[in-house]
């Protein structure tokens, strides 16, 4: 069995009412209740940061960087004496990644400048949600700002590099950390399990609360893995922003067709933080030899009250993978009074605290016995795929509609969504979408619609009953969202 540590959402800083002393006496004595328990949990092997390592600085705050190095040093001498206890000091056995609230909003505006009223673009709706945009809107003040200087923008992330540089100093880590790239990958296990740690940050700012990642950035690593020769028993996935999580329908959540594409690269674990509480769920995709891939999210270990959701307390999580890597058991800690850790009660989705997973199989190499019609298909979708990340989107829905992507490759479908979405071929989006098996799927017809100009058309497929069930909240916001943009193109008549 190997044994993950899953910690998430510190948002460490000097105003916390909680020590670090006090989370780190509370984890161990947790630590060493682990035998009692039932299953018995085996003593963690590595541990997973999911992102929000800090609170962060707020804009306007005067001297934000030295704010944010403090808050960084607590959240290191935190990691760092934890790692002490559990791993005699051994930091290769921690991974970490970014949260949003790692990306400093000052840098950001630093970058940015307000665009005047005369000079705002004519369709600014649309160049808001283009791929890559320069433009961000501010809610509070009503106004359209530019990202002007994209170097200064790209430094939103600087003091976060500099916690990693210092955590890491002197650390003889299999892959070096390679800030800014969208991925890092790590070994565990003596090597059998390969962690991509990923930064759900790409667009992230002030004024952009979106989880997503780089266009290249799952290619970037399947890509590095494949050059290792790929041989590894486990393929993790770390990100920080959930697939669906208020307050937002779309904007503060990573996108399910993100999670399609690493299943589609064998990724059979997914991790993430960002929503507060615990939870796990499976996605399916098929690709030759069937894949999917369980996903698990730890709640906040150490937000305090305002920040929790109601009736959820600080928590953290134990995955514990079998020894043949076909499953895997996740365990839900919550903390109770005293401070103290124990099985969770209340956690949804885990009977005592704790729930188990299937994991699909290692893909390590050519699929036998692909028929020759499945081959063919299989070719064509990656080509697109290529073309897709690269930034050719209208090349990649070309040659996914020469294609059956309905028969058994449903990858290619998501595929096929993605590049009719990125074009503005709200037609051929909508025709794709025509029966949609997902929530964001159902999401994205009804923006398809919208565009084409068929209101009625996206507010009868919001309050279809029969169709893939959506949030209420998730439902209101699209109603609003398809009403209000119908009001716009009338006014622009």
């Amino acid at each position: 069995m190997f044994s993950i540590l899953h910690l998430s959402d510190l948002h460490r800083s000097e105003a916390e009412p909680i020590s670090n002393g006090t989370l780190i006496a509370s984890l161990l004595a947790d630590c060493d209740r682990f035998p009692a328990e039932t299953p018995t949990i085996r003593h963690p092997d590595a541990m997973v940061v999911s992102g929000d390592i800090v609170s962060g600085a707020p804009l306007s705050q005067e001297g934000f960087r030295d704010v944010l190095r403090k808050q960084y040093e607590v959240a290191e001498e935190f990691l760092g004496r934890l790692t002490d206890r559990l791993f005699d000091g051994d930091r290769t056995r921690v991974v970490v990644i970014p949260g949003n609230h790692d990306c400093c909003w000052n840098t950001a505006l630093g970058g940015m400048t307000r665009v005047a009223a005369e000079e705002e673009p004519g369709d600014l709706l649309g160049e808001l949600e283009a791929p890559e945009s320069p433009f961000r809107w501010n809610w509070r003040e009503q106004k359209l700002y530019r990202i002007s200087d994209p170097d200064a923008y790209a430094r939103r992330l600087d003091s976060y590099w500099a916690f990693i540089d210092s955590f890491y100093a002197g650390c003889a880590l299999r892959f070096p950390i390679q800030p800014g790239t969208g991925s890092n990958l790590f070994e565990l296990d003596r090597g059998r399990i390969v962690m991509a740690a990923f930064e759900s940050l790409h667009g992230n700012d002030c004024f952009s609360y979106q989880g997503s990642f780089g266009p290249t950035a799952i290619a970037d690593a399947a890509l590095r893995i494949r050059d290792e020769g790929g041989h590894y028993n486990l393929r993790v996935a770390v990100w920080h922003h959930g697939l669906l999580c208020q307050p937002s329908f779309r904007s503060d959540y990573v996108p399910i067709d993100s999670v399609y594409e690493l299943i589609g690269h064998g990724f059979q674990l997914g991790l993430h933080g960002h929503q507060h509480f615990a939870e796990i769920g499976s996605h399916y995709v098929h690709v030759p030899g069937d894949r999917e891939m369980a996903v698990v999210s730890a709640g906040s270990l150490c937000a305090g009250a305002k920040d929790l959701p109601r009736g959820t307390n600080r928590q953290y999580n134990i995955v514990v993978v079998s020894d043949d890597y076909s499953e895997a058991n996740v365990h839900v800690r919550e903390m109770t009074r005293g401070s103290h850790f124990a099985a969770s009660s209340g956690a949804s989705g885990f009977p005592l605290g704790v729930a188990r997973m299937r994991l699909s199989r290692a893909s390590n190499g050519r699929v036998k016995g692909l028929d020759a019609e499945g081959a063919r298909r299989s070719k064509f979708v990656l080509d697109a795929e290529l073309h897709l990340r690269s930034g050719r989107p209208e090349v990649a829905l070309e040659i996914l509609e020469g294609i059956d992507v309905d028969q058994g490759e449903a990858y290619g479908r998501s595929l096929l969504i993605e590049a009719a979405e990125q074009s503005g071929e709200w037609n051929k989006l909508a025709t794709a979408l025509r029966d949609p098996v997902t929530a964001d799927e159902r999401i994205k017809l009804a923006e398809a619609l919208t565009n084409l100009g068929r209101t009625a058309d996206a507010l009868t497929v919001l309050g279809d009953a029969s169709g893939p069930p959506l949030p209420e909240h998730v439902r209101r916001e699209m109603q609003e969202r398809v009403e209000r943009n119908a009001a716009v193109r009338r006014g622009q008549r």
